[in-house]
């Protein structure tokens, strides 16, 4: 398996983010973290490890 890193110059935060909102961002990121770790543990034989850092 491939990855790409890139360095993050710039990070942009939404102040005015309300209580919906943010639950519905929380419930997309956390949607899209499963779906991608299932992905990889699929093609991949043995432990996997995913962490930000």
């Amino acid at each position: 398996m491939s990855l790409r890193l890139g360095a993050v110059t710039e990070r942009t935060v939404e102040a005015d983010l309300d209580g919906p909102n943010a639950t519905a961002a929380v419930a997309a990121m956390n949607e899209f973290a499963v779906d991608l770790y299932q992905q990889v543990a699929a093609t991949e034989d043995g432990n996997v490890i995913m962490s930000p850092l």
